[in-house]
């Protein structure tokens, strides 16, 4: 593959590697190479999405998620939307609650009344498509390419 299909993933690669911090070697597992590593996460996130913020918010167990498809339409075989639960996404918590804020964090989303503008044009315009959830238990949410979501994530240790 060409260098330039693969600047994002070369960008996150080096420039947002994995933060070295301390835990409990009781709660490490050992992988196949004999190597211990912990994680956070329940499963591997889906190559083209990027959890981009993970910080504690205004209460105790209420956590602010960001997640982006960092990938543009067409840049690569990555280039999809992709699916995910974010019910199930982390291995230490299990979320209670799950709202999705705008990209601010100022607001919740369903809060939000977007302008409708008239514009006098022969163009067509795309009007942007309501989002649905796809699972029963409204956790399952879609990424399309270059999406970042924002959710507050209420959490309790497991």
């Amino acid at each position: 593959m060409r260098f330039w299909l693969q600047h994002r993933t070369l960008g996150e690669e080096l420039l947002l590697q994995p933060i070295l911090t301390f835990s409990d070697p009781s709660t490490f597992v050992t992988l196949a190479d004999g190597t211990q590593a912990k994680s956070g996460l329940a499963a591997p996130l889906p190559d083209n999405i990027h959890l981009l913020t993970l910080e504690p918010w205004s209460s105790s167990g209420t956590w602010l998620l960001r997640l982006e498809n960092f990938y543009e339409v067409n840049e690569s075989n990555r280039s999809v939307t992709v699916d995910v639960d974010v019910e199930s996404l982390f291995s230490q918590w299990t979320i209670s609650n799950i709202r999705e804020l705008v990209l601010g964090a100022n607001a919740y989303k369903e809060d939000v009344v977007r302008y409708q503008w008239n514009i006098e044009s022969e163009e067509i315009i795309h009007e942007a498509k309501e989002e649905k959830k796809i699972k029963a238990s409204e956790a399952v949410y879609s990424f399309s390419p270059m999406q970042i979501r924002t959710f507050l994530v209420d959490v309790t240790q497991n």
